[in-house]
Parts: C-alpha cells; structure tokens; sequence
C-alpha cells in the first residue's frame, strides 16, 4: 500500500487521519523500549502498515456510524413537517355543519 492507493479509494480517505493517528499511539507507545524511533525514521512505512492491517476495519466502523447517524430521528420537526401534520389535522378534523351537509347527501366522515 502507499499514497496512491488512499487517494485512490474515498472510503481510505475518509479514514485517513483516524488510521495516520492510530499509527502514531502505536509508534510512540514503544519508544521508551525502543529509542532509535524517536527521530520518526520508518515511520512512513509502518504507517502504510497499519492502514493495510486495520484500513478497512475503521471503514467498516466508519460506514456503520454514518448509518446509525442517518437513522437517528432529527430532534426538532422542520417547518415542513409542521405544515404536512397540520394540513392533515385539518382535513381529517372537519367542522361538524360540513360532516352534517355530507351526511345529507349520503356520506359521512
């Protein structure tokens, strides 16, 4: 894997900077034991590393949030909404006199 592998595919771009940052906890949770990583040399491969071994695991996670979000009811009604449930209240909640008249002729609501 390399560059042109993540630029070429929008899911590993949308997961960049989650797998970038996951990269480095792991790089600089073993520097104590393994101090010749502190001048960041090799980081670029073991970067490349990472995002081949959990890439698509964050995508997979990635897609399933983007889901949950989708799915997730909005907590206010929008205007539209508002106008929609009146105009049905209306319709279905006829004055009496108009139910009266449409009994006369035969229907009733």
């Amino acid at each position: 894997m390399d560059l042109r592998d993540i630029l070429e595919s929008k899911d590993r771009q949308m997961v960049f900077n989650t797998v970038l940052e996951e990269a480095c906890r792991q790089w600089c949770a073993v520097i104590p034991d393994v101090p010749e990583r502190m001048d960041g040399e090799g980081f670029a491969d073991f970067f490349y590393e990472i995002f081949q071994e959990k890439g698509n695991e964050y995508i997979r996670e990635a897609k399933e949030e983007t889901a949950e979000k989708l799915e997730e009811p909005q907590g206010r009604t929008s205007v539209l909404e508002k106008l929609r449930k009146a105009k049905t209240q209306e319709t279905a909640c006829t004055a009496p006199e108009k139910n009266n008249r449409l009994k006369r002729h035969g229907m009733e609501l």
